[in-house]
């Protein structure tokens, strides 16, 4: 089981005791732009589902199991498609079924939907999309894949073979030709919180997409980036989630993705999605979120 299945089966519980509370019952904020809220759903098996928020209203639904936007050109996208498969036994009944997440990623193009390079083809992978969607790049145990979204198959090269997988938040582009990466550095803390939350030591470091290492940053075992800022991620003694903009102060929540003022978008303990120095973005218990114009 991944980190980000445990994160959606927590989010599913929340989502159960906020009905019950009525503790989704808040003011709303409005962020511009567009937000993908995914809800959850691929921890109960049932269909997964993509909310497609714009100022504070869904507007529509994508069914994908996961996915990465382009943030200034949201045509382009990688995603995971859902797939029906048995719960058990190789069971026909379709009532017995349930949607799990199809290991191969594609990428849509205004429309268009071609595969991303094979490299890309793991259930367990982060992926990630430059900000006008020219490169796109896949997390995987044998290091970083980088592609040309022009030419994903001939184009594709692994780089960062110390790359470390954690948290599928592991890598992030600042610009169309940098990423953030995160790679075994043994003098940072590894964490073994329980049997789905661990990390190994790892330190975040700026590079170009040939792998050249520009600068280092912190020990942290998550980022995301926005235009000008980065939010990385460990686990406090309890193994919930922290982020931190520099790697020395720590505030509670997941950071999911930065909005157009650069405005970080982040899940609280309770799973409610909320924007830096304001309220909730979205009523209702999420899992994940991305951003774009």
């Amino acid at each position: 089981m991944t980190a980000r299945v445990v994160k959606a089966q927590a989010a599913a519980a929340a989502l159960v005791a906020c009905a019950l509370a009525t503790a989704c019952a808040s003011s709303e904020t409005r962020s511009s732009g567009t937000i993908y809220v995914d809800v959850g759903n691929r921890a109960t098996g049932k269909q997964p589902d993509y909310l497609v928020v714009r100022n504070g209203a869904v507007v529509g639904h994508l069914a994908y199991w996961s996915m990465a936007v382009a943030r200034d050109q949201p045509s382009t996208l990688l995603f995971r498609k859902a797939v029906l498969m048995p719960s058990c036994c190789g069971q026909r009944d379709q009532s017995k079924r349930v949607f799990e997440g199809d290991s191969r990623v594609w990428l849509g193009i205004n429309g268009r939907q071609v595969l991303a390079p094979a490299g890309c083809f793991s259930n367990n992978s982060g992926m990630a999309l430059s900000p006008t969607g020219r490169f796109g790049i896949c997390e995987t145990p044998h290091g970083l894949v980088v592609f040309a979204v022009s030419d994903p198959a001939r184009s594709a090269k692994f780089v960062f073979s110390n790359m470390v997988v954690n948290t599928g938040r592991d890598a992030a582009f600042l610009s169309d030709y940098k990423v953030i990466v995160g790679v075994r550095d043994q003098s940072c803390p590894e964490y073994h919180g329980n049997l789905w939350v661990m990390a190994q030591p790892t330190r975040f470091v700026i590079a170009d997409l040939i792998g050249k290492v520009l600068s280092r940053g912190p020990c942290a075992y998550g980022a995301v980036s926005g235009i000008k800022r980065v939010a990385f991620m460990r686990y406090d003694t309890s193994g919930a989630i922290l982020y931190s903009f520099g790697g020395s102060d720590w505030f509670a929540g997941t950071p999911e993705a930065f909005d157009g003022s650069d405005r970080l978008i982040y899940l609280d303990r309770q799973y409610r999605l909320r924007l830096e120095g304001d309220g909730q973005v979205y009523q209702g218990v999420a899992s994940e979120a991305s951003w774009s114009r």
